[in-house]
């Protein structure tokens, strides 16, 4: 059963972020516009949303080897979805990460990953299995302590996430 993807990603997915207005005319005093110009945001769009899908991967890899519940991939794919929206939304990190390849993607995600677990569990999967798992090289062990460092402070620390099986257990 695949992960039901977050209520952060719903509400804001990627593709769904809106674009400036464009005038209808340009005004006789414009300059016409240069062809193109809209070009790099799409681009940067389709670059999140590429790696977000193989953050998912990553995370599904991971789910079914370690057979994590629900809950710790609802928290994974949530910190995911913050942390890509807050270093979206900032300039000069949002461009960095729209330049990331995949082995960024998974290492980001895995890195989500690691936070939600150790979290929510009392004992956390070995880094070197998951890195096996996904099918990265050893090096990737200090990409991923280093992505956790990123998203924990990019978020100020702020790691609870309420889920809607939180709420349904307190129920």
């Amino acid at each position: 059963e695949k992960p039901r993807e977050s209520r952060a990603s719903e509400r804001y997915p990627v593709s769904a972020m809106p674009s400036p207005p464009r005038p209808a005319a340009p005004a006789p005093h414009d300059e016409p516009r240069a062809r193109g110009a809209g070009e790099p945001k799409a681009k940067h769009r389709d670059a999140l949303e590429e790696l977000r899908r193989a953050g998912v991967d990553a995370i599904e890899a991971v789910q079914q080897s370690f057979g994590v519940g629900s809950r710790i991939v609802v928290h994974t794919l949530v910190l995911l979805d913050r942390y890509l929206l807050r270093t979206s939304c900032d300039k000069d990190r949002g461009m960095a990460l729209s330049s990331f390849g995949v082995r960024h993607a998974h290492c980001l995600a895995l890195s989500c990953f690691l936070i939600s677990y150790k979290f929510s569990e009392t004992s956390c999967p070995r880094i070197e299995d998951l890195v096996r798992i996904v099918g990265l090289s050893k090096d990737a062990i200090k990409t991923i302590r280093g992505f956790e460092l990123s998203v924990l402070t990019s978020l100020n620390w702020d790691v609870r996430i309420e889920t809607a099986l939180d709420v349904i257990d307190r129920l």
